[in-house]
């Protein structure tokens, strides 16, 4: 019987390098449609509402003050002020 004397074979990882595969190639995958990939628009076509609004975009010498002034006006005050009570000591350094 002869005596036979080898390293064994170190065994690969499969699992390893498979994950480390998947996990590059998703990085990659995912790096191309955030950076590079151009996404397709969606065409809206806008209410006649908003389409009227067009209008007042063009209005360039308005003047909200005096229409924010007859508004205030007409608010009324519902409460009081608070009255303001002494806070802490006078000398907060003294002892007790």
């Amino acid at each position: 019987m002869a005596i036979v004397v080898q390293e064994d074979k170190p065994q690969v990882n499969w699992v390893a390098i498979l994950t480390t595969l998947l996990i590059v190639i998703s990085m990659f995958v995912g790096g191309y449609y955030l950076f590079f990939k151009k996404p397709k628009t969606i065409e809206v076509i806008l209410p006649k509402e908003l389409l009227a609004l067009e209008d007042y975009y063009k209005i360039k010498d308005f003047n909200p003050k005096p229409s924010i002034d007859t508004l205030t006006k007409q608010f009324k005050r519902h409460a009081t002020d608070v009255p303001l009570a002494p806070a802490g000591r006078e000398n907060p350094f003294q002892p007790f």
